[in-house]
């Protein structure tokens, strides 16, 4: 079943904004297109089943739960979905399962201990039987031993326990001094290209340029 993509943010939270999306008139049938605000940020959108958000306060407002916290290391792990009618058949996937070791909680209860959070990097999707398809995704690349802000959603999954996602892109920052430089797939920045939407100083528009009070601020 092809309901996942790179990050594997999809759950029955995001089925209902992507209602609300199509009753307010932002999807066509074809194409979605970038909705741009007053200050020329681009509104909250879905393509392609990725999420994204056009500033941080509403980024915030998503998330379950925002966190500081240090990159401690990283696993791959395969995990297999079987079809609804039979077992036998389904989708593999490679996620890329990385561990983090909190140092403040800006939003939500995650729990005590480290966090794992998902990011898929590869799919093998059976489309029938014995027809496949094989996708590639970017999993970012991250630094262990770096401090990250990150955005999360907590997401549940029939082939795996219920675990951390990202809730969106941008959806990570590495956090240096005070100081957000999110980091975002190809994918996203090429979207934005599209569109002429500039990057500010990393991998985010301008809108993304902010500290860390001004998350905790956009999280209250």
């Amino acid at each position: 079943m092809r309901a996942y993509w790179q990050h594997r943010f999809i759950d029955v939270r995001w089925l209902s904004l992507l209602l609300v999306l199509l009753a307010g008139g932002l999807l066509g049938f074809a194409a979605l297109k970038l909705v741009r605000g007053a200050d020329g940020s681009t509104g909250v959108h879905v393509t392609d089943s990725r999420i994204t958000f056009p500033s941080v306060p509403r980024l915030a407002e998503a998330s379950d739960a925002i966190v500081v916290a240090v990159l401690k290391g990283e696993r791959k792990e395969s995990v297999f979905e079987p079809a609804a009618q039979d077992s036998q058949h389904g989708d593999t996937r490679v996620d890329v399962v990385r561990q983090f070791d909190p140092i403040r909680a800006i939003k939500g209860d995650r729990g005590p201990g480290s966090i794992e959070v998902r990011w898929t990097a590869s799919g093998h999707y059976e489309l029938s039987p014995g027809n496949f398809d094989d996708e590639q995704y970017d999993p970012l690349s991250l630094k262990v031993g770096q401090t990250y802000v990150l955005f999360l959603v907590k997401a549940n999954d029939p082939a795996t326990a219920p675990y951390w996602g990202l809730a969106g892109e941008p959806g990570i920052a590495e956090l240096r001094n005070d100081d957000l430089y999110f980091k975002t797939t190809a994918g996203y920045r090429g979207e934005l290209a599209q569109h002429g939407v500039s990057l500010g100083r990393a991998e985010a528009p301008a809108a993304f340029d902010v500290n860390i009070d001004m998350v905790a601020a956009a999280a209250r």
